[in-house]
């Protein structure tokens, strides 16, 4: 189940986020017991990744007002246009949810947007990262017949990272039967 995953993996990342708000949205059609079939360490990973990076870029631009807004809804609810990467092969068929989440920090710069999910691609000073958070959150995504995005948001500063993965059908228990098959 989803909103309980995502209130945890909040949970994990508050201690490093002093001074940081993170709003949690969970109003949509996808319903209270939303669940995906997927590792959650590895997700966990992903989400924390996510949040580590938009803490670092609320750090970078000097932001006061440093806010995370954590979002879970279908693409539409969240008026989000998905646009998985090739490499991604997402199931046409399956109903996708997204995991978005909005920082007002220093946003990506156009310019680099094509290279951000590239390993060792790094836009921190040297000995601040390794350039495998976004590259490592792809291919966990992919992995998991989904995929991240980016995308500017329609106004003010900062970024928007949305994982896309498909709903897993039925309860959450049979969900469960099934992975363990």
């Amino acid at each position: 189940e989803l909103i309980p995953f995502l209130k945890s993996a909040i949970d994990l990342f508050l201690p490093s986020a002093a001074g940081i708000t993170v709003e949690l949205r969970t109003e949509t059609k996808l319903g209270e017991n939303a669940a995906v079939c997927a590792d959650c360490f590895q997700l966990q990973q992903v989400l924390l990744n996510l949040l580590v990076n938009a803490r670092d870029a609320m750090d970078a631009a000097g932001v006061t007002d440093r806010r995370i807004i954590v979002s879970l809804g279908t693409a539409e609810e969240l008026g989000l246009k998905p646009s998985p990467p090739p490499d991604a092969a997402p199931d046409a068929k399956a109903r996708h949810c997204a995991i978005s989440l909005r920082d007002n920090g220093t946003g990506v710069d156009p310019a680099i947007k094509g290279r951000i999910f590239e390993p060792f691609f790094t836009t921190k000073p040297v000995g601040q990262g390794t350039g495998m958070g976004l590259s490592m959150a792809y291919g966990i995504a992919t992995a998991h017949k989904g995929w991240i995005q980016y995308d500017p948001p329609a106004s003010g500063p900062g970024a928007i990272f949305s994982i896309f993965r498909p709903i897993a059908e039925g309860t959450p228990s049979e969900t469960a039967k099934e992975r363990q098959q």
